[in-house]
């Protein structure tokens, strides 16, 4: 985790943006607000095994997304996070 800063900032940003490619890694991190997430119709439990398991349906999520290992407390926390963004 060092190598990655230790947080969705590092590679998301403060806005949850994203759009730039983090050191070491071969994709841009992707747009996390919970808007864009919905529009790709993504379940908060689908949010959750993104941050948790790295994988989105069939598909892996990109080596440099870190597989979180969090409470169901912060999970929530994190989900309502991602809802303030704009």
């Amino acid at each position: 985790m060092r190598v990655h800063g230790g947080s969705c900032v590092n590679c998301h940003g403060r806005d949850g943006e994203g759009s730039f490619t983090p050191m070491m890694c071969d994709e841009k991190a992707p747009d996390i607000r919970y808007s864009e997430l919905k529009k790709e119709e993504m379940s908060d439990e689908e949010i959750i095994t993104a941050i948790t398991k790295g994988t989105h349906e069939n598909e892996i999520l990109d080596y440099c997304m870190p597989r979180w290992q969090m409470s169901d407390e912060d999970l929530n926390d994190v989900i309502e996070y991602l809802k303030r963004l704009k």
